[in-house]
């Protein structure tokens, strides 16, 4: 089976291949540690992200002036759909990582340099080390989910909303996350918290939040049935200080960035999906060429062959997006 029907160019089938070699070769540990405990999921993926920097893996999507090989969009896509066909977890809590730096990377496209050069090149640099940061994004909380434009001005507002107050050269930010890809093990988060209750999402900002500031917490790890080797998380803020340079965007510009965010995350996010169509669809044609039933294989019963031919087309759907 070819990896693309659309064909790649040589630049691009390059760098899927040399992700694709990556996760293979750790097939068989990310599939034990779908089995393991939350604790020894998060030592084994640190460590296989540690791996990662021999392909410079992480730094994939950072601008090539900060480090990073210069992939955005599309490079993302691919590299997250080579990574998804070994294993879907891993695939995410990279594309996490990916989504966290987001809105740093577009604050540095609308020509805030200095975040560029604080945040975007010391991520490269430590993913150079063999030291990588681990990021995440958290927007959605636990009575507002993700839904932030339902708060206009004046509503009543939920009971956990996450708030940031201005004290002196400091901002303070209380609140909780929750459904965090990447909380339990991140070592920054990016928070959107709304500024002042009145203006609702008007008000909203965003600030790089490091998991070791006084006051932050994971409150819980999620179980759940599949993405085992993502670990997602509720986060609480308990009056954490963080100075002006934490900032991302200032108040009135936070539910710009979010929708910034989300819009360039929807290619990656379909190239995960696809991975893991094209690894069920492998298996399912591997599977049907080699058992036999009445006499032949059962590739050779139409409505087999009529089943393999829709996953095909709907793969081959999906790709020529």
């Amino acid at each position: 089976m070819k990896t693309h029907i659309y064909p790649l160019s040589t630049e691009y089938l390059n760098l899927y291949n040399i992700i694709r070699e990556f996760a293979s070769n750790r097939e068989r540990e990310l599939l034990k540690l779908d089995r393991a405990s939350h604790e020894e999921v998060a030592l084994g993926i640190k460590r296989i992200l540690r791996e990662s920097s021999s392909v410079r893996l992480l730094s994939l999507p950072i601008p090539e002036d900060y480090g990073g090989s210069g992939y955005f969009t599309l490079g993302s896509t691919i590299a997250l759909e080579a990574l998804a066909f070994h294993d879907a977890g891993l695939a995410t809590t990279i594309g996490a990582i990916w989504l966290g730096l987001l809105p740093l990377v577009i604050a540095n496209m609308l020509g805030r340099g200095d975040i560029g050069e604080r945040w975007l090149r010391s991520f490269s640099e430590a993913d150079a080390l063999g030291e990588p940061q681990v990021w995440a994004f958290a927007i959605t909380e636990p009575t507002a989910g993700s839904d932030y434009e339902r708060l206009e001005p004046g509503a009543s507002q939920p009971e956990f909303l996450t708030y940031a107050r201005r004290e002196g050269d400091y901002w303070v930010i209380s609140g909780r996350k929750i459904f965090i890809s990447n909380g339990p093990i991140a070592d920054y988060v990016t928070v959107f918290a709304l500024t002042d209750k009145l203006r609702g999402v008007e008000s909203m900002a965003c600030f790089v939040v490091p998991s070791r500031a006084e006051g932050f917490k994971v409150v819980s790890i999620i179980d759940k049935m599949g993405h085992r080797t993502s670990l997602t998380g509720e986060l609480a803020f308990e009056n954490i200080r963080i100075s002006e340079e934490h900032v991302v965007c200032p108040p009135g510009l936070g539910w710009d960035f979010v929708q910034l965010t989300l819009a360039y995350s929807r290619a990656p996010v379909g190239g995960i999906a696809l991975g893991i169509a094209k690894r069920a669809y492998f298996e399912a044609l591997n599977y049907a060429m080699s058992r036999v039933q009445g006499g032949k294989r059962i590739a050779e019963h139409q409505i087999v062959r009529e089943k393999l031919a829709n996953m095909y087309i709907m793969i081959a759907a999906a790709e020529s997006l």
